[in-house]
């Protein structure tokens, strides 16, 4: 904990002479260029030289008003309101002035011891004078001893936290030290590089075989419809739709006269009968009539005679032929339907076996048209990617890995052997000069005086062990200065939301130049790249921070986190010349399959014995062309033109599908668990409150502010013991 507050506490200190995010370190790594085959400003690589660092760090440092190239490019949302430079030339005066004080301290420390073991006075005649600089040395002496030897375990504990940042890991759930991340970096590009090959050759099987199944779906139905579209053609179609609704009408026809031949006879008797009986009531009438007629007078006689006219004049014959067919029209009828229904036979028999044509048609297609095959490279492209990428990057990571382990081992080793000197140096001062401190006050109180030797003895001792004080104050402050500004020059970018900000504006501008480059068939095979159409990813390092972030039920792609929705550049793969290859052997397949099918035999052969309600049905349906079915060359033309128009169809469903596929593949390809968590555990061993580079710059800092109080008190010390020699 307490190292965790070192650390906080230095990285506000270095942010009181930070700049604005102006860019930081990125604008000596990045610089802005103008390329003909890119549109605006983009950034490329800087020369890192030794002459261009310098003079990068000379005009961070030196000066308070510097130049940002690649911050003055950047996008008006991207840079803060309010520029400010950096003060590092203040910090580095304040540590200037620390030093010389340091070394005229160091001086003073020198200068003292001989100034007494030389001289050769051994009592001063001041009296209460000096009784009372005796009394202030000590005090002050005795306060800084007190001092320094409570700040000592802040010393200890920046150590230790030095140490835990480099090797293992620190207390109460701090960050990783820098060791574990090395082991956690390997571990997660292994298993991210591992996994690449194997799921990207998965996944692009798997779209594949779903665009293969969807074509041929829709070639099998483009091949239906051809061969359904002759008889519409044709009007073959129409005949037979006609065809069935004129046999549906002869049909109720023939059960009508089946019903009037049946019911004939029955019919006409019963009509017979219904005369006689008639007859005999007609002449009953007539009688009954002629009787009331005899009893009338005039007028009405006259009326009566004339109704009795009309009855005698009534017939009640009946005709059978009114409900008689001839035989003659039962003839044609059954005729005409015996025939029609062999046209219908005929005409179903073609049917099924253009169906049959059809599966075997769609069959040969379905084997021919292999798109996997076609697209091999993009399969070949993930072999190659583990073969020469993925195996050769983890064996080397193997290899280094133990080297690295061993190093940071080492160096924590170092740095713990190298902080117990510094605390055992420190306190043996501290010792050395309570130890003569004591000494000095107890003679001084009895007014006794050692010899002069022992008195030289506490003076030099000190000086002995703080001989390098001076080159640790220049060290302390240089690494002060200088993780300082890469906490705030590098890792304010990676660490700070609004550093994050800005550097994906620089990533995105020079992504933006180089994202073609990595795209051309300079680093890809051309068969692969034409088939390519990736956009240039945005706001990088946001979307592995944020969007990357993987749980045990979740784990979002990489490229989809980085604004890369589609992969595949649908049209392209259409156009590729296994395709279209494909493609028109297909057609030869169809054209051929169609060409060998024989209507002839499948015709109705019988059509012309219908006579002339064939001929009505021609007229109704206009001409029919059905005997075009025959020819094999009118036959083909409209296949061709019909498969055509099909297949442009057919292609577009398939651009559809790809680039609706595209967007899935792109999310499934590459998965950004590991790379979020190489990362984010890079960044917090390394740049966060409580990383490495703070804790470094922790350290020295103690050290620093260790140093120049612990030299101060050697020299009260020594003038104490001086004092007390004179007294």
């Amino acid at each position: 904990m307490a190292g965790s507050l070192i650390a906080s506490n230095f990285e506000k200190f270095a942010a009181i002479f930070s700049p604005s995010l102006t860019g930081g370190a990125m604008n000596l790594v990045f610089r802005p260029t103008t390329i003909p085959e890119v549109s605006g400003t983009v950034l490329t690589l800087n020369d890192i030289t030794v002459e261009n660092v310098i003079a990068y760090l000379k005009s961070l440092v030196l000066t308070t008003k510097q130049e940002h190239p690649v911050f003055d490019v950047l996008p008006e949302e991207v840079k803060p309101d309010e520029v400010k430079n950096s003060t590092y030339i203040i910090e580095l005066i304040i540590l200037g002035v620390a030093f010389v004080l340091t070394l005229g301290l160091w001086i003073g420390t020198l200068v003292i011891p001989c100034m007494f073991c030389c001289s050769k006075k051994k009592k001063d005649s001041g009296g209460n004078s000096s009784k009372g600089c005796l009394i202030a040395m000590g005090v002050i002496t005795g306060v800084l001893v007190i001092f320094l030897a409570l700040c000592l375990p802040l010393v200890y504990v920046s150590i230790s936290s030095l140490v835990a940042g480099i090797d293992g890991k620190a207390k109460e759930g701090e960050s990783s030290g820098l060791k574990n991340t090395v082991h956690v970096v390997v571990n997660e590009t292994s298993l991210f590089l591992k996994d690449i090959p194997v799921r990207g050759r998965r996944v692009t099987t798997d779209l594949l075989v779903y665009l293969q199944t969807d074509l041929t779906r829709s070639l099998s139905k483009l091949v239906k419809d051809i061969l359904k579209e002759l008889l519409v053609r044709y009007n073959v179609r129409k005949l037979m739709d006609e065809a069935t609704t004129l046999s549906s009408g002869v049909s109720r026809l023939q059960t009508l006269i089946d019903f009037v031949k049946s019911t004939k006879t029955e019919i006409v008797n019963g009509i017979k009968e219904l005369k006689k009986k008639m007859d005999l009531l007609q002449k009953k009438l007539q009688t009954d009539m002629e009787q009331l007629c005899g009893h009338l007078q005039t007028p009405q006689r006259d009326q009566c005679n004339k109704l009795l006219e009309k009855i005698k004049a009534m017939k009640l014959d009946f005709n059978e032929t009114h409900i008689t067919l001839s035989d003659d029209l039962i003839q044609i009828i059954s005729t005409f339907g015996t025939n029609l229904t062999a046209v219908l036979n005929k005409l179903t028999n073609l049917e099924t076996k253009l169906d049959e044509q059809i599966e075997s048609t769609i069959s040969q297609i379905e084997s021919s048209f292999n798109l996997t095959q076609e697209l091999q490279p993009m399969l070949q492209l993930w072999d190659n990617l583990g073969t020469e990428v993925s195996d050769p990057v983890i064996q080397q990571l193997n290899e280094i890995e133990p080297t690295v382990d061993e190093a940071l081992t080492t160096a924590a080793k170092f740095t713990k052997i190298g902080g117990f000197i510094i605390l055992v140096l420190f306190t043996v001062v501290l010792i050395i000069i309570l130890v003569f401190g004591i000494i000095a006050a107890v003679q001084a109180a009895k007014d006794s005086h050692g010899p002069k030797c022992c008195l030289c003895c506490g003076l030099i001792l000190p000086v002995v062990f703080c001989f390098l004080i001076p080159l640790l104050v220049l060290i302390c402050g240089v690494f002060v200065l200088l993780s300082g500004i890469i906490t705030n020059e590098g890792c304010r970018y990676v660490g700070n939301p609004s550093g994050v900000v800005v550097t994906d504006g620089i990533l995105n501008l020079y992504l933006k130049f180089l994202w073609p480059q990595l795209l051309s068939d300079k680093f890809v095979d051309p068969s692969i790249s034409v088939m390519l159409d990736i956009p240039v990813p945005e706001d990088v390092l946001d979307g592995i921070l944020m969007k990357c972030k993987s749980s045990e039920t979740r784990d979002p792609g990489l490229l989809p986190s980085l604004g890369v929705d589609h992969f595949l550049n649908a049209t392209a793969v259409t156009e590729q010349p296994e395709y279209k290859k494909a493609i028109t052997d297909a057609e030869e397949v169809l054209v051929t399959k169609i060409r060998d099918f024989d209507f002839t035999s499948l015709l109705p052969n019988n059509l012309d014995e219908i006579g002339k309600p064939i001929k009505d049905l021609e007229r109704i349906l206009g001409s029919t062309t059905y005997e075009k079915l025959q020819d094999k060359e009118q036959l083909e033309a409209p296949i061709r033109e019909v498969y055509k128009s099909a297949v442009d169809e057919t292609t577009n469903i398939l651009i559809t599908l790809l680039e609706k596929s595209s967007s899935g593949y792109a999310r499934n390809v590459l998965k950004c668990g590991n790379i979020n968590a190489i990362v984010t555990s890079v960044i917090g061993a390394t740049c966060v409150s409580d990383g490495l580079i703070n804790r470094l710059g922790g350290f020295f800092f103690m050290m620093l502010l260790y140093l120049c109080p612990l030299l101060l008190t050697v020299l009260f010390y020594q003038i104490f013991l001086r004092q007390s020699a004179k007294s």
